[in-house]
């Protein structure tokens, strides 16, 4: 007869506030959710330090400044190195400063054409780093971040660039419709990626084999999923709102 493991009491009401508290992952318990969550509350608790730190200066000391709090950076994702669960989100905060970076720099007069051309070469290289780490440098990705480092360059510069084509589309009626096509995409992406997080795992126990046209219909009920997730919130939300305010 096979023995059945059961956590006890205070393992399952550790993990609960470990879920709760969004740290549960730095101390490596079990059965928490994914990882993006509590990186996005983390990010936004320290967003107004970040900030202070990259404005209140100019000229060197704002170099100085910003220069420090990379080395900072760089500091907490070496002590993650190896901790798989905990580098993850943690090297997104290097992506993180830097969109914050570009956003203080938006405001000062750069020219267009520069810009847009220095964050071609930055996706362009940012691109090629990615491709020689996934080919050369497979067995370090996981453990000292190299496939999410790259992103580093990608995310602003992509975003720039996105823009522009964005921009650009404008111009054209059926651009003006894939914009807007992608603008409401874009307002229900947060419930779409936690639809899919719920689904793909489930679906990855049950089919012992998924084929790629499954993988397919799988997408689609994701999407589909998250905006009727989306809309449900909105709707109880509302619903809410206007009875407390009745």
């Amino acid at each position: 007869m096979v023995a059945i493991h059961r956590p006890d009491p205070f393992s399952l009401i550790q993990e609960l506030c470990g879920n709760f508290s969004l740290l549960g992952r730095v101390n490596g318990l079990d059965h928490q959710t994914n990882w993006y969550m509590p990186a996005i509350l983390w990010f936004y608790l320290f967003a107004p330090l970040f900030y202070r730190i990259i404005t209140d200066y100019s000229g060197k000391k704002q170099i100085r400044h910003i220069l420090s709090l990379v080395a900072f950076v760089i500091l907490i994702n070496v002590t993650f190195f190896g901790n798989y669960f905990v580098l993850i989100g943690v090297s997104r905060i290097f992506v993180f400063l830097i969109d914050m970076i570009f956003a203080c720099l938006g405001s000062k007069k750069i020219n267009d054409k520069t810009l847009t051309v220095f964050s071609v070469i930055c996706l362009l290289v940012g691109i090629g780093i990615t491709f020689l780490t996934q080919r050369y440098f497979k067995s370090g990705l996981k453990t000292y971040g190299l496939d999410w480092y790259p992103f580093i360059i990608i995310a602003p510069s992509a975003s720039i660039v996105s823009g522009k084509i964005f921009s650009a589309f404008e111009k054209f009626r059926i651009g003006r419709t894939l914009n807007k096509a992608f603008s409401f995409i874009g307002k229900n992406s947060f419930e779409i990626y936690l639809f899919h997080m719920t689904v793909f795992p489930i679906a990855t126990t049950i089919l012992k084999k998924i084929s790629n046209p499954m993988w397919v219909g799988l997408a689609i009920f994701g999407i589909a999923g998250g905006f009727i997730y989306n809309y449900a919130v909105t709707y109880i939300t509302k619903k809410i709102q206007n009875k407390n305010r009745g």
